[in-house]
């Protein structure tokens, strides 16, 4: 992951070194971009008179969008490579990291579940496959997958 500094602040620059499995094979494309987020159900608790004293917060779980540019050394092996990035919903995906992060754990790293895989093509750009990632911060859901 590529760091910066702008007027004295330190700023992440760029994906890094980031890799991914798909159904256990390791994929041949460039990780353009990330977007991740991290939600959970909620629930207030109330006392006696129905106020709201406490929250709690089940189900935590982690949906990671990826950009990915499929890339081999020749154009058959790209389009095989294409084709590997574009798992059917409930593939096993493993995302790794290998940038070091304070406090030791990458927010990214994760065995997911896919959710969703698209490429549109044409003839004027790239094919970068989008995918959806789900992952359970509690339950492995990748071991009663299809």
């Amino acid at each position: 992951m590529a760091e910066a500094s702008i007027v004295g602040a330190g700023v992440v620059w760029a994906v890094g070194d980031k890799s991914m499995t798909v159904l256990g094979v390791a994929t041949n494309g460039e990780i353009q971009g990330m977007d991740l987020s991290k939600s959970a159900e909620d629930a207030a608790l109330k006392d006696q008179y129905g106020d709201d004293f406490a929250m709690v917060f089940p189900n935590a779980s982690r949906t990671l969008t990826l950009s990915v540019l499929p890339s081999n050394t020749t154009q058959g092996l790209t389009r095989t490579a294409l084709a590997l990035l574009l798992p059917a919903p409930g593939s096993k995906v493993v995302i790794s990291d290998a940038e070091t992060y304070t406090g030791g754990t990458s927010p990214f790293a994760g065995d997911y579940v896919c959710k969703s895989s698209s490429v549109p093509l044409s003839n004027t750009g790239e094919g970068v496959v989008s995918m959806e990632l789900y992952l359970n911060e509690t339950n492995d859901l990748t071991v009663i997958v299809s």
